[in-house]
């Protein structure tokens, strides 16, 4: 049975996109993903990506992510369109964890979303 804990629990990183790629480091060393939600007002699919490497070691546009995961898009901004899943387990970086956020399905595309759309966690270890 699990128990409550006052300490030890997952960390957690949220963003808002920026009109970027939305390329950010969440740990820069080894660790695990546990928890993905992102909210999206975006008319256009989004696609969060995920690297085993620091951003300052990805090229967006030219390194391949090593997995992603889709939210689909709004019908109307005011209804927003979302997508939560947890990882029980973890899924492995043993490198570092960095994401970037863009609206093109490629695992090294780059294109930009638009500002204030999309909100992303993260929760890992």
């Amino acid at each position: 049975t699990e128990q409550p804990h006052t300490a030890g629990g997952l960390s957690y990183a949220t963003f808002i996109s920026a009109a970027t790629n939305n390329e950010t480091d969440i740990k820069t060393s080894a660790g695990k993903v546990y928890f993905l939600s992102v909210q999206s007002i975006d008319a256009t699919p989004v696609y969060v990506k995920f690297f085993n490497t620091t951003a300052a070691n990805t090229t967006m546009g030219t390194t391949a992510a090593v997995y992603q995961f889709m939210c689909p898009a709004a019908a109307t901004a005011a209804n927003g369109a979302g997508l939560v899943l947890t990882f029980p387990t973890g899924i492995e970086h043993t490198t570092a964890i960095c994401v970037a956020v863009t609206t093109g399905m490629a695992l090294a595309d780059n294109t930009a979303t638009s500002a204030n759309e999309v909100v992303v966690t993260i929760g890992y270890k």
